[in-house]
């Protein structure tokens, strides 16, 4: 008996269902999501049967992946705004009101602004805690992902105030210590492998 042709053609459903599998990464969620709760798997695999399938799931994962670098980069960019931005680029500090021709990006520095009842001006404004700001960007940039574990079971203190404890070792310790906070701090480079001829 001859097996019949895959048709090469997606319906609306089955487009939903390879953006949501693109999306979630899940097929099963992706099959409950489009298709309902009782959806068997065998529904993916005649899908994904469909080389217009394979194809525009494809296309899908590149639209994904790039709409995620591009977040990213603008999210960079905030930050950096937000890092950047004084108070004095949004309050005149000689008539204490708010500056006219604020840009957009700098309200993101703001978190409330309080006025008085009676006069109606500015009494109190809020900002964004850019410490904290800080540590979101350099985790964004894999700069606090790794920790630093030293253990050191006599204090330096003791040991530096003994006199079993030479100069050389003390900064040689030092040294160590510096070592290991300046390789975690830093992502490392990944060089390529050299070609073994």
């Amino acid at each position: 008996m001859a097996k019949t042709p895959v048709p090469n053609y997606l319906t609306k459903r089955e487009e939903q269902y390879l953006l949501k599998f693109a999306e979630m990464g899940d097929s099963r969620k992706a099959l409950k999501a489009i298709f309902g709760e009782n959806t068997p798997q065998r529904k993916h695999d005649e899908i994904m049967g469909k080389p217009m399938a394979v194809k525009r799931y494809k296309e899908l994962i590149k639209q994904i992946d790039s709409d995620f670098e591009m977040a990213a980069a603008n999210a960079l960019v905030r930050l950096r705004t937000m890092l950047s931005t004084n108070i004095n680029d949004i309050i005149d500090p000689r008539t204490g009101t708010l500056r006219p021709d604020i840009p957009d990006e700098y309200y993101d520095i703001l978190k409330s602004i309080k006025y008085d009842s009676e006069t109606g001006e500015i009494s109190q404004i809020n900002t964004i805690d850019k410490l904290r700001t800080i540590e979101i960007a350099m985790k964004h940039l894999g700069l606090l992902n790794k920790q630093v574990d030293v253990n050191v079971n006599v204090s330096v203190l003791q040991q530096v105030n003994s006199d079993e404890v030479s100069d050389e070792e003390v900064e040689a310790f030092l040294a160590q210590v510096s070592e290991k906070r300046e390789s975690a701090a830093l992502p490392q480079e990944i060089k390529p492998e050299e070609d073994a001829e």
